[in-house]
């Protein structure tokens, strides 16, 4: 019981974080953008969120991606080991009529 609620707990921290992330990220930029005497209007604010906007689902993808490309690495491994495998030795095989 308790692997499955650190598990949930982690989950929904990752999931939190992903969704978080872009909007750090944005206020970061408008921030420094600020912080190095730089004048914001309101066009360069909107290209800038729209920008972010675009590139958003993008970034919350790419764990996924890294997932799954993984899992295909890993499932090749695997069927690689099983086709350079030895055959099966009849000695140990008992056949019934």
């Amino acid at each position: 019981m308790k692997w499955v609620r650190w598990k949930f707990i982690n989950g929904s921290f990752i999931v939190f974080s992903l969704y978080i992330t872009p909007a750090l990220i944005l206020n970061a930029v408008f921030g420094t953008y600020i912080a190095l005497d730089n004048e914001l209007t309101a066009s360069k604010a909107f290209t800038i969120i729209s920008l972010f906007y675009i590139l958003q689902e993008p970034i919350r993808s790419l764990p996924i991606l890294i997932t799954s490309v993984l899992e295909g690495y890993v499932s090749l491994k695997r069927i690689q080991s099983f086709l350079f495998s030895e055959e099966i030795d009849n000695s140990y095989v008992k056949r019934t009529k």
